[in-house]
């Protein structure tokens, strides 16, 4: 799938980044329509999902970028008969260009002020609603791209051209540009696809030493760090994979999860692509999380009591490496199910979060 062609789901935000660090998940897969069998069948036609109502789609020659809170206003880009392709806002009653050679990458919750780029110029357009587009400059923005925005439309994951490759940045009219880099081991190149509503943490991929194409979250604090590789392939999308495998003990053996693309406000909801078997169809999957009590809550019933302790104990002095290894019972997350867990739950023993 390109970086730029983004299977989106109503009601699902790609600039929230507050994931849960422990509890339940549902997790589902969900067929793609016309029996596609390829990642590309997602990059020919946008489409926007409800549970409810299922697909909609916006026709061929189109792409989805992002959407509103409630799902009802879809940005990105569609195909002109001449050649090229132009900025498209998409709502209940209408499909509205922006005109040619531009793309819309992103839109505020309400659905009002949709942002995109049209080659050759430093910065941003802005298109509010009705009006004449408005540019924003930034310089360091010369060749590069967007890709994404928060809820009000104040801070701005971007990458920069530096000659060869793009580099990963942050932006806001008050603060301005900053170069976020990319993972060390690789080629230079970094490409942010979510901010988070604070502008202070940015998820994309990275070339690194360890995958060609990796996760990667970035904070002022932590700077860059990969997240790794996702299962079954030396290249990693996903924004969170490994909490998927081991803070809500999913079984995912079998499935190859290609790309985690968007994620709630609440984090409790993930949207992303893959394969539920190696020789499967792709699919759209999924996945609803509920947050435990503490970490100590290994049965996430909100309380940490005698049965967290059973659990603990079925599985003490197990590790990473053996067979029926339970990653939610490594409490502290080093590998083992050993003193220090049993330490951590019975220092929340009687925790209670009902």
């Amino acid at each position: 799938m390109s970086s730029r062609s983004r299977a989106l789901v109503a009601g699902v935000l790609v600039s929230a980044l507050a994931v849960p660090a422990w509890g339940q998940a549902q997790f589902s897969w969900i067929p793609l329509p016309d029996g596609a069998t390829g990642v590309y069948a997602l990059a020919v036609c946008a489409f926007r999902w409800r549970a409810a109502t299922g697909f909609e789609f916006l026709g061929d020659g189109t792409s989805a970028e992002d959407l509103s809170a409630d799902g009802t206003v879809v940005v990105g880009t569609r195909a002109l008969s001449g050649g090229g392709g132009e900025a498209i806002r998409w709502t209940a009653s209408d499909v509205e260009g922006f005109g040619s050679a531009s793309s819309a990458d992103c839109v505020t919750a309400d659905g009002a002020t949709a942002f995109g780029r049209v080659p050759g110029i430093a910065g941003l357009l802005c298109w509010r609603g009705g009006q004449d587009s408005e540019l924003i400059g930034i310089p360091e923005m010369d060749a590069g791209s967007l890709g994404a925005c928060n809820q009000d439309g104040t801070w701005f994951a971007i990458t920069s051209w530096d000659g060869q490759a793009h580099v990963a940045a942050r932006w806001s009219a008050s603060t301005g540009f900053q170069s976020i880099g990319e993972l060390p081991g690789g080629e230079t190149y970094s490409m942010p696809y979510a901010i988070s509503d604070d502008g202070n943490v940015i998820v994309g991929v990275s070339w690194s030493g360890t995958a060609f194409e990796e996760a990667f979250r970035w904070t002022p604090e932590t700077g860059i760090v990969g997240l790794g590789s996702t299962l079954g392939g030396t290249e990693s999308k996903a924004l969170g994979t490994a909490m998927l495998l081991q803070d809500y003990a999913l079984d995912l053996s079998d499935a190859v999860l290609w790309e985690v693309r968007a994620i709630s406000r609440d984090g409790r909801n993930i949207a992303g692509v893959g394969r539920e078997r190696w020789s499967g169809p792709v699919k759209m999957w999924l996945v609803h999380m509920e947050p435990c009590c503490t970490p100590a809550d290994l049965n996430c019933d909100l309380r940490v009591d005698i049965s967290d302790l059973a659990l603990l104990l079925s599985h003490f002095g197990s590790c990473a490496a053996d067979a029926g290894f339970w990653p939610r019972a490594d409490i502290d997350r080093r590998g083992c199910v050993d003193l220090p867990d049993l330490a951590a739950l019975l220092s929340s023993f009687g925790s209670d979060c009902r």
